[in-house]
């Protein structure tokens, strides 16, 4: 588990990641394959403790859970300009646009994800889902990195 600290690098939030990603690996075996693409430059940026959590969460249960056949959830990060985009993807079943309409309302997951970034970033940060039927989700997070960067202390 996670330390109850509100904010943390995403490094430490990927660290967590793995752990639970270890578990779902172990359930799905050879069903579920992770792949990363994580810019070294956006290692050190803040990001609020458990934001990726629920997002694989949501490509497990909503996209592998009832897919016949292999996933791949793919988590990337990188900066551009003075945001850190960090997107959670699956190829699993998709989402209908009547359903992504309420996705960040309805479910648990996704929307306290939402909130968290509204309540701690305001009109700066965003979080987006898009989806189509049979073909994926992405879920993307955009923090501002002037309220992102930990400054580096030195001796």
């Amino acid at each position: 588990m996670q330390s109850q600290e509100q904010f943390v690098t995403l490094r430490e939030e990927l660290a967590a990641i793995d752990e639970y990603l270890d578990i779902e690996v172990i359930r799905f075996g050879s069903r579920l394959s992770v792949k990363k693409s994580i810019a070294p430059d956006t290692l050190d940026v803040i990001v609020p403790s458990l934001l990726l959590q629920p997002l694989v969460e949501n490509c497990i249960k909503h996209g592998f859970a009832r897919k016949v056949g292999p996933g791949t959830i793919t988590i990337r990060s990188k900066r551009e300009r003075n945001v850190a985009i960090i997107e959670v993807e699956d190829d699993g079943l998709g989402i209908s646009e009547e359903r992504l309409a309420q996705a960040l309302s309805v479910g648990i997951g996704l929307s306290n994800v939402n909130e968290r970034m509204r309540v701690l970033y305001g009109a700066v940060g965003r979080f987006s889902l898009t989806g189509l039927p049979g073909k994926g989700a992405c879920a993307r997070v955009e923090i501002p990195i002037a309220l992102a960067v930990k400054e580096k202390i030195t001796a």
